[in-house]
């Protein structure tokens, strides 16, 4: 009865503290663009950690990659992660830009959290706009793909 207990205690709280996963969208030129959302934030949010990149098969890979090895990881606290692709139409440079700086609006009303501490993920940076005029940016990293991707999705 005892070990029945145990085993039973152990499995509601890694539901209770397991990341929630939710594939949510917004309007970006009248384009839907989709975006999966993990909620680490037990304790309220502190960071935004936010991956943005081009879709295609090779890049598309991220997303499972960071899900398996956000799984692995204790003490993940205060913490939202975002994963955006980037859709085939939107090609331009100057786009993609205006698309993360949307993007980012998008996400402070959503989540009601203005000036969290940002961490981006990029296979080429889009963050040059946004960072012009916001001073929350605290780390931003270029070139990920699948093997890197690990690496950063922490702070430390």
């Amino acid at each position: 009865m005892k070990s029945l207990f145990l085993v039973l205690f152990s499995f509601i709280t890694t539901l209770t503290y397991s990341q929630k996963k939710e594939v949510l969208n917004f309007k970006f030129d009248d384009i839907n663009i989709e975006y999966t959302r993990l909620d680490y934030s037990n304790y309220g949010i502190t960071q935004f950690f936010i991956t943005m990149h081009e879709d295609n098969n090779y890049l598309n890979a991220i997303e499972q990659k960071s899900i398996n090895c956000l799984r692995k990881k204790v003490r993940l606290y205060h913490t939202l992660y975002f994963f955006l692709k980037i859709p085939p139409i939107i090609k331009s440079t100057t786009a993609r830009k205006r698309l993360f700086s949307q993007f980012i609006k998008h996400l402070e009303l959503q989540e009601k959290q203005n000036n969290v501490n940002l961490y981006l993920n990029f296979d080429l940076d889009y963050s040059g706009d946004y960072i012009s005029e916001h001073d929350n940016v605290k780390r931003i990293i270029t070139g990920i793909y699948p093997k890197k991707i690990c690496k950063v999705l922490s702070i430390r």
